[in-house]
């Protein structure tokens, strides 16, 4: 697999805690990764972090393997991550297949799954390797035991191939033993040590048969798809129900001492990828209760101390460098962990809708957007904001304004689905923010001379980026410039040529890309793009005519010399009711396609001297008399512009619609009707 590909991964059970600790550290990998999430509900928290996510049967149902292989096929999935501990056995059995059609799955070998699946077999065939192992028992067998002496009460009974904590119980007398059910393991009690801080509360519960998980060891190797240990860290865990929320790194010397003899063995065994050990340290060292061959819910805050093992497993199964990715410990951080919330858009995910409507009948669809439009009484900003009331599928756009006497202008009698912001009246944190489904950032600092007014630029950048990041803002576009490319580059510049910004409010402009393409980082359900835009023109309330081309179009029409310095410039031009087009097909884009930046321009940059002919010629469609074109030589090199807009016109579907003579006939044909005004 070729450096620098983009890795599409799929990942099962990304609403487990298993899975969405595996989708957190893949969004901490460096790697260009596409996550697609597995789960048998449309509601898993975890498929909302991801790219794509769809729903699968339930791995108990007998064509499991095969629906799941068929849909990673379709999916293009290259690698599959098992988030839940009842897909491990299946996809091990059946990753060969899965090896046929180009999906590796990152599990261990059969045998190898097999034997951490039952918890019985595996402490007994450990024990042999290794006595800090604590071997299991049948109940009937641990009567016998207890007989005999080789083991003592308080006992841990659990299922043989259960998960986490579920149906442990403590038992702590011969009857207890006799009514355990036949297919559960029983364990002797791994006490902690005396001088441990949670010993006392551990006996005190113990006096009660309650099972409190705290100072308990989990000890996680990463295997390499060739079976080498590529790195190990321990923690001291404290959990509630079965869950960890405390945790602290601690030195994995000691486990590593006494669990290393087992390694050559479960190598043989197939051992690949993650290998977590559960345990307690005694009084008579290192006691481990349980091992599993997979991750674990705090894969992704053990990523946030530094040992990213997914990112290196992904590396590792795909065939990707794995040289100079240590897996380190930050040991001056400590781990902690509670209940996260996330709100997702039913815009976004129209399947929610059905979902929504199963549980709750009376639940209400409210079809309409809300927009806010940044920059309103710009430009461009009022005719989006015109052309997005014309939409059925808008009920409601918020403009935001710097100047309200300008915008009661503009719209003096606003239409009813209008509602005006004041920037300096706006608190982002207030309720109205939560009502947004989607924000067009085109407020900016166009003067270049304004140090002042291009930092308050900036900060409204931020603000937005941080409001739209708390409520999960399902769409977010910036709109940027063709002038962050600079011009010391000969065009047509694509999205991936590195910016070169000449001046201040270019630098403006990709400071506040950077700042958007965080969106997406901090909030997964959020989607964000910046639109790299080319200049502006045509015939539309607002238009300046002191620029070019407008300035052409009314010395043409008035009969006068178009003067032209040098004669080499070339100029990307857009017409603004394209502009328009264009940011509007985002509305129709699917959230999955959108790219971090997008160019969008007119696709054929124009000579200053085609301007110029191009306004004489309206000028006598129009019946004038026509004007003369003087070009002088220029002591500077000529600018140019020019941008590859195919990627937008790819995704999208918009092309440019309006040519240059149309625009031209359009500009002069404006200043016609305006001259008797003028008069």
């Amino acid at each position: 697999m070729k450096s620098g590909h983009t890795i599409r991964v799929g990942i099962t059970a990304v609403g487990s805690g298993i899975g969405q600790s595996i989708v957190h550290s893949c969004r901490l990998s460096s790697l260009p990764l596409h996550l697609v999430g597995y789960d048998t509900s449309a509601l898993a928290y975890g498929a909302y972090d991801c790219h794509e996510h769809c729903r699968v049967p339930l791995s108990t149902v007998p064509d499991y393997p095969e629906q799941l292989l068929a849909r990673c096929v379709e999916d293009r999935v290259e690698l599959l991550i098992p988030g839940l501990d009842l897909d491990l056995p299946i996809l091990a059995e059946h990753a060969p297949r899965f090896e046929e059609q180009g999906v590796r799955v990152l599990v261990g070998g059969v045998d190898f799954i097999r034997l951490s699946r039952d918890k019985r077999v595996w402490g007994r065939t450990l024990n042999e390797f290794c006595t800090h192992i604590l071997t299991g028992f049948t109940p009937e067998e641990a009567v016998e035991a207890i007989q005999a002496g080789l083991i003592h009460f308080p006992l841990i009974a659990k299922p043989a191939g259960g998960s986490a904590s579920a149906g442990v119980r403590i038992v702590k007398s011969t009857d207890e033993l006799a009514s355990i059910s036949a297919d559960f393991v029983v364990q002797p009690y791994a006490m902690p040590r005396g001088d441990d801080p949670s010993s006392s509360a551990i006996r005190a519960a113990l006096e009660q048969s309650r099972l409190i998980q705290v100072a308990e060891i989990s000890y996680q190797w990463l295997v390499s798809k060739d079976g080498e240990i590529q790195g190990r860290m321990a923690t001291r865990n404290r959990l509630k129900d079965g869950v960890p929320i405390e945790i602290i790194p601690i030195d994995d010397a000691p486990y590593w001492e006494v669990l290393s003899p087992l390694v050559p063995y479960l190598q043989e065994k197939g051992m690949r990828g993650p290998v977590n050990f559960q345990g307690r340290m005694t009084e008579d060292g290192p006691r481990f209760f349980e091992m599993n061959g997979r991750f674990t819910g705090i894969t992704g805050l053990r990523a946030l101390f530094g040992f990213n093992e997914v990112d290196v497993a992904i590396r590792s199964f795909t065939d990707q460098p794995v040289a100079g990715k240590r897996l380190m410990v930050n040991t001056r951080r400590l781990g902690l962990r509670q209940v996260a919330e996330r709100v997702v858009s039913t815009w976004e995910h129209p399947a929610l809708k059905a979902v929504a409507r199963q549980q709750v009948p009376e639940w209400r669809d409210e079809q309409g957007l809300r927009i806010l439009v940044t920059g309103a009484t710009g430009w461009l900003g009022r005719h989006l904001i015109h052309a997005l009331l014309e939409r059925e599928s808008v009920d409601r756009v918020y403009g935001m304004v710097r100047s309200m006497d300008r915008a009661l202008a503009i719209w003096p009698e606003p239409d009813e689905r209008l509602q005006l912001w004041a920037m300096g009246d706006l608190d982002l944190a207030d309720a109205r923010f939560a009502d947004v489904d989607m924000v067009y950032h085109l407020a900016a600092e166009r003067d270049m001379k304004n140090g002042a007014g291009h930092a308050s630029s900036m900060t409204l950048t931020r603000q937005l980026v941080q409001a739209a990041a708390q409520v999960h803002l399902p769409r977010f576009v910036y709109l940027s410039s063709q002038s962050v490319y600079g011009v010391s580059r000969p065009p047509p510049w694509p999205e991936s040529l590195s910016p070169d910004p000449a001046n201040t409010y270019a630098m403006d402009k990709c400071a506040g890309e950077q700042l958007v393409s965080l969106l997406s980082h901090v909030s997964r359900a959020s989607r964000s793009t910046s639109i790299r835009l080319a200049r502006l023109y045509g015939a539309a309330d607002g238009l300046r005519w002191s620029e070019l081309p407008h300035k052409f179009a009314r010395e043409a029409a008035q009969g006068a010399e178009l003067k032209i310095s040098g004669g080499g410039q070339v100029f990307d031009l857009v017409h603004i009711h394209d502009a328009v087009r264009a940011l509007t097909a985002l509305l129709d884009m699917p959230q999955v396609v959108w790219a971090p930046v997008y160019n969008v321009g007119g696709g054929d940059p124009v000579s200053i001297i085609r301007l110029a002919e191009e306004a004489v010629a309206a000028a006598r469609r129009a019946g004038g008399a026509g004007a003369s074109v003087d070009v002088q030589p220029a002591d500077t090199p000529p600018m140019r512009f020019g941008m590859d807009c195919a990627l937008f016109r790819s995704h999208s579907g918009w092309q440019p619609a309006i040519t240059l003579p149309a625009a031209m006939d359009g500009l002069v044909e404006w200043l016609a009707a305006e001259m008797p005004a003028r008069t």
